[in-house]
């Protein structure tokens, strides 16, 4: 018994010693969880961070992709200015900052042909002349130019059937879709069935046959030419009819209209030698003028003129105007010719209105809006006498 009590004894505080133990890892795991609570916590925390900033700099990308970068903005701000104004320079424009663009690209075919064999990439790299750089081609680029060279869309995701609108409510009164609609949709009309049917009965009758295929084009085949087809004569053009002039208005100038004189004449002249085909008369206004009465025959013969017209080709010489014109010699042969004044007539006080000169060329008389009248030496400009 006594043993018995001093094993339970001893059992005792080795339980009243693994209490704590227990309570402690309670406890520890308590804490535990609370940290990894907090963890979790933290963890969500971080993460939504994490993708607020992941929205954030797939924002700006694509902002930044928006706009064109740096290397592709152009260089040149001359804007459409031609290229052509600045070939005897040393420069093909102004940068932003207002610095000169410099030629750096060689236009020389020598020197392409020698890069050409040095660079690998040479028949990829196009020259932008206005910017003053080489571009190199992407594999991308290169497929774009491909799909365009063959006439498909650049890019190869292109639906062209579906439409897709993104908050636009004026567009939706166009369908969704621009595929046409399918053959089980078309019902033909009782008219057509109408008509398809009659044609259809036509044929079985034999009424309505197919037209003949072409007779055979046969040609000696042994023979040393060709048959030669013979070809219409061109189309000529018809004759011009006279454009009108002052004597077809309605209210000509004075000077067209005929006298007496000129009105019996051209009455008693025949109708081919006359100038004109009526006689000009004034009205006041349009309205007032009556109706033509040679209008059926003028009209009568203009269709003899183009029904009647000669069809003959005529061959026209091809001659420079400039060649008829006489060729003047050049000024420095003219030379020399006054180039200063030697002798001035000074005495006038108004404009001189006419000039006189003697036989013997000796003297000049001038009269001048003054009432002045003076007698000059030609060779000297002197005035002798005036009046």
């Amino acid at each position: 018994a006594p043993a018995s009590s001093s094993k339970a004894a001893a059992a005792e505080p080795g339980a009243e010693e693994a209490e704590p133990l227990v309570v402690k890892d309670a406890a520890d795991a308590a804490a535990g969880d609370s940290d990894a609570e907090d963890d979790g916590e933290g963890d969500s925390d971080s993460d939504s961070m994490d993708s607020e900033r992941a929205a954030l700099d797939e924002a700006a990308d694509a902002d930044s992709s928006s706009g064109d970068s740096e290397d592709d903005a152009p260089r040149n701000r001359i804007g459409n200015v031609p290229l052509e104004w600045y070939k005897d320079e040393d420069h093909v424009g102004y940068d932003l900052a207002g610095e000169r663009v410099m030629r750096t690209l060689s236009t020389s075919e020598i020197d392409n042909l020698l890069e050409s064999k040095d660079n690998p990439d040479a028949w990829r790299t196009i020259k932008d002349h206005k910017n003053q750089r080489q571009i190199v081609l992407t594999d991308t680029d290169l497929e774009i130019i491909r799909r365009i060279r063959q006439g498909a869309y650049p890019n190869a995701q292109t639906d062209t059937h579906e439409m897709v609108e993104y908050e636009n409510p004026d567009a939706k009164i166009h369908p969704l879709s621009g595929q046409l609609p399918p053959k089980r949709r078309f019902i033909p009309s009782k008219w057509e069935r109408m008509k398809v049917k009659k044609i259809v009965a036509l044929l079985r009758e034999g009424k309505i046959k197919p037209k003949p295929p072409p007779p055979p084009e046969v040609w000696d085949l042994w023979a040393d030419d060709e048959p030669k087809k013979r070809k219409g004569p061109r189309a000529l053009p018809a004759p011009k009819m006279a454009l009108p002039g002052h004597a077809e208005s309605y209210n000509p100038p004075s000077e067209y209209l005929f006298t007496e004189e000129e009105r019996k004449a051209w009455e008693d002249a025949d109708e081919t030698e006359r100038a004109i085909s009526h006689i000009p008369k004034k009205f006041d206004c349009l309205r007032r003028v009556p109706a033509y009465k040679e209008f059926i025959t003028e009209r009568f013969h203009r269709c003899l003129d183009l029904y009647l017209v000669p069809r003959a080709l005529k061959q026209k010489m091809n001659v420079d105007p400039e060649s008829l014109l006489p060729k003047l010699p050049s000024p420095k042969d003219l030379r020399p010719f006054p180039t200063h004044i030697s002798v001035s007539y000074d005495g006038h006080r108004g404009l001189v209105r006419s000039v006189s000169v003697d036989s013997t060329g000796q003297w000049l008389a001038t009269v001048s809006s003054d009432q002045t009248l003076i007698i000059w030496e030609v060779s000297t400009g002197r005035p002798v006498r005036s009046a």
